[in-house]
């Protein structure tokens, strides 16, 4: 499903005037989402969906595959993560 298909779907809820309003406020919604993230906050999408949050990855190094005896470092990063609430988890095993 892509962008699209979702404002698509957004605007068929009959809340909103038009699909440009339905857009807005689509995009308004990640806008607010990105920008916590960035924040460094956590944002929890309902119970009944989940929480987004930036944890540290671990700097790893290993070989470079392909070329015995080079190695490769990667620093400590800050990445988002999605954990997904326990009623959609559910809902996603009995499909």
């Amino acid at each position: 499903m892509t962008k699209q298909d979702l404002i698509g779907q957004f605007a068929e809820l009959d809340i909103f005037e038009s699909k440009a309003e339905a857009k807005r406020t689509f995009d308004g919604l990640f806008d607010i989402i990105r920008r916590e993230l960035i924040a460094g906050n956590e944002v929890a999408v309902g119970q009944d969906f989940g929480v987004f949050k930036i944890t540290e990855q671990a700097a790893k190094s290993g070989n470079v595959p392909g070329k015995p005896g080079q190695t490769y470092n990667t620093p400590a990063k800050n990445v988002v993560k999605f954990k997904v609430s326990s009623p959609l988890k559910t809902a996603i095993a009995g499909i």
